[in-house]
């Protein structure tokens, strides 16, 4: 074991697993440092990177992961080139925004397993990873305000997106705190004078750490008006939101509650059947279920024709999933 991990924190050719290589295209916010491990830190940048990174797939497994996945050193392009390289691609483009506590390294190792889960389900995707400067577990407070700084970044970064790829053809998956930097985006992209003349296609947040109150009155409207469907992955059985709901005063997390009466336009899905780990904040891609279901979301399957349980105007799995 001790040889194993030596091994992970040293590059990926070290461990000679003879994986292929997966892309991953990437705007961040983050800072770039130089030195023997070059590479971007949880400090915010005033201008976005845009490149790619490979990441090394194999067949070796540890506990709890599918596969071993090591990020080799970003590469810097320009955004021109990212842009021309998705595009040319030919596929839905799925812009993954993860959430709290996620460093860079782990950012674009989660993008490239969703990616790696998807296609295995039916649903190839490129992933376009967005990666905000989260700073760490005890940084709770000051990655808020991160979230928070990083939503002009984002829009900056979605506009040249959707501009370059068929109407409906980006969709966005976004996961805990990164769910405010997408709706906060959007709200001022698609609720201002001038939104964008092209929609996007499927919406997901999951497990949203936003206020229930402040979603339903200030990002609902824009989300609906900005992309074909928008779904909600929530639990009530999430310690981590729980936790998030307790040190702001007790208001409701969204991926906590959903909503209630949801309108036509929004589908709530409810993960508690599957829940995955301590505190069961990312079922959506924890659970194969909950990722076949995922694919059928960006498929364009309607809500009521895939596996799940209609329930007071929210959807459930159906009983003995995983």
């Amino acid at each position: 074991m001790i040889v194993l991990l030596a091994a992970l924190s040293g590059p990926a050719h070290a461990l000679d697993l003879d994986g292929r290589e997966l892309p991953v295209y990437f705007a961040t916010n983050r800072t770039w440092h130089s030195g023997p491990k070059p590479g971007f830190d949880h400090k915010d940048a005033e201008s976005l990177s845009w490149g790619r990174v490979s990441v090394l797939e194999s067949a070796f497994r540890l506990p709890g992961q599918d596969k071993v996945l090591l990020p080799h050193q970003p590469e810097r392009w320009g955004a021109d080139s990212v842009l021309q390289v998705v595009a040319a691609r030919d596929l839905p483009v799925l812009v993954v925004v993860h959430g709290y506590n996620t460093n860079w390294t782990w950012a674009a190792r989660e993008a490239a397993q969703l990616a790696l889960d998807l296609e295995a389900s039916g649903a190839p995707v490129v992933p376009v990873l967005f990666s905000w400067p989260s700073g760490g577990l005890v940084r709770y407070v000051s990655d808020e305000n991160a979230a928070y700084r990083s939503v002009v970044r984002f829009e900056s970064f979605l506009r040249p997106l959707i501009d370059a790829v068929p109407e409906g053809q980006v969709h966005i998956v976004s996961h805990s705190m990164g769910a405010r930097v997408v709706a906060a985006a959007i709200d001022e992209m698609w609720g201002g004078t001038k939104p964008p003349n092209r929609q996007l296609g499927q919406v997901i947040l999951a497990s949203a750490d936003i206020d229930t109150l402040e979603f339903r009155e200030r990002y609902l409207d824009s989300l609906l008006a900005a992309a074909e469907r928008t779904t909600l992955y929530v639990s009530s059985r999430d310690r981590a939101l729980g936790a998030s709901g307790a040190l702001h005063g007790g208001y409701s997390r969204l991926g906590l509650t959903g909503l209630d009466s949801p309108p036509p336009a929004l589908d709530v899905v409810d993960t508690s059947a599957l829940d995955r780990g301590y505190t069961r904040h990312a079922t959506f891609r924890q659970s194969e279920v909950a990722l076949r279901d995922l694919a059928g979301v960006l498929s364009g399957t309607a809500v009521s024709e895939r596996d799940l349980l209609a329930d007071g105007g929210q959807w459930t799995f159906l009983p003995g999933g995983r």
